[in-house]
C-alpha cells in the first residue's frame, strides 16, 4: 500500500526534497560545515577568518566614579548594554533559529540545573530541546589542578528561536560576570548561534563582544553602521577584511 506522500507524488508527478533545518543538525555536524576547526571558545574572534571584534565598554567613560574603585560607574554599564543589546538587535531577527550555548567550569559536581538564571530567560522552556553534555581540556589551563580527571566544562546546548529568549537579560547578566553588585550575572561562555544566517556572537565580559561568520558578506552592514565600536587594537585587520 502506497504511504499519502507517495500517492501525491505518484498522482502529481513531483519530488520532494525534504531538507532539515539547521537547528536538526548536531552541533558538532553544524559547526563542521559552516565553521570549520572552530572550537566553541574564547576567545572567536581570533578562531575565525571572518569576524569583528566590538569596544562594548566605552574607553571614553570611566568605570570607576570614583579614585578608590568603590563606587562603580553606572554610565559605563548603561552605554555598555546599550551597545550589546544595538549589535544583538542588527543581526538576529525574530523567526531566527539559534542555538544558545552555554558553558561553565565544574569540578564535576556542579551542574547546570532547571532552576539557573539562563534557562528563566527562556520562553516555553518545556517544549525547547536541550543538550547536556561535559567537555574536558577546552582551555590550556584546565590541566592545571590536582586532579583534572574530575574536571570539565559542563555544556547545555538549547535549540530557539530569537523571538523565544529575553537577550537583554542576558546580555546584561553577561556584562555583569565581573560585577555581581549589580544584579543578576552569568560566570562562564555564552554563545549565540544563528543558523540562519551562520554567524555566531559571544559577549565575553564588559569589555568586548566577538561576531563572526561563515561568509564576509553576513557581516558587512554590521561592521559599516557599528565601525565607531570596533576595538582599535584589532581594526587594522577588520578594515583589512572588509574594505
Amino acid at each position: 500500500m502506497l504511504s499519502p506522500l507517495t500517492k501525491v507524488q505518484k498522482r502529481w508527478g513531483v519530488c520532494f526534497n525534504i531538507k532539515p533545518n539547521n537547528n536538526q543538525i548536531p552541533m558538532k555536524e553544524y559547526l563542521t560545515k559552516h565553521f570549520p576547526n572552530l572550537t566553541l571558545k574564547r576567545p572567536l574572534f581570533y578562531s575565525s577568518a571572518i569576524g569583528i571584534r566590538f569596544e562594548i565598554g566605552p574607553s571614553n567613560i570611566s568605570l570607576w566614579e570614583d579614585f578608590d574603585r568603590k563606587e562603580i560607574n553606572e554610565k559605563y554599564f548603561a552605554e555598555a548594554s546599550q551597545r550589546a543589546k544595538s549589535i544583538f538587535e542588527q543581526i538576529f531577527e525574530s523567526e531566527d533559529e539559534l542555538t544558545l550555548v552555554y558553558q561553565k567550569f565544574s569540578d564535576g559536581r556542579q551542574k547546570i540545573k532547571k532552576r539557573f538564571y539562563l534557562f528563566n530567560q527562556i520562553r516555553n522552556l518545556e517544549t525547547k530541546k536541550i543538550t547536556h553534555t561535559d567537555v574536558k581540556g577546552l582551555y590550556d589551563d584546565d590541566n592545571d589542578f590536582q586532579d583534572p580527571k574530575c574536571y570539565c566544562w559542563k555544556r547545555v546546548e538549547i535549540e530557539v528561536k530569537t523571538k523565544d529568549i529575553d537577550y537583554e537579560n542576558i546580555l546584561d547578566a553577561l556584562i555583569n560576570m565581573d560585577f555581581s553588585i549589580r544584579g543578576r550575572s552569568l560566570q562562564g561562555d555564552c554563545f549565540f548561534i544563528n543558523k540562519t544566517k551562520n554567524l555566531i556572537l559571544n559577549l565575553y565580559d564588559d569589555r568586548g563582544m566577538d561576531v563572526i561568520a561563515s561568509k564576509k558578506e553576513t557581516l558587512i552592514e554590521l561592521y559599516s553602521k557599528y565601525n565607531h565600536w570596533i576595538l582599535d587594537y584589532d581594526r587594522k585587520k577588520i578594515d583589512a577584511l572588509f574594505k
